[in-house]
């Protein structure tokens, strides 16, 4: 594997965790919205 494969594979990895975080967001903001 190149540098640059890794360095694209870092690259996917971060977008992913991304999406992730914003996934878990929506989902605990929809919860609070839930509450009130």
């Amino acid at each position: 594997m190149t540098a640059k494969d890794k360095l694209y594979e870092i690259y996917e990895l971060i977008k992913k965790g991304k999406e992730l975080n914003k996934a878990i967001k929506e989902v605990l903001e929809g919860h609070k919205n839930e509450d009130k």
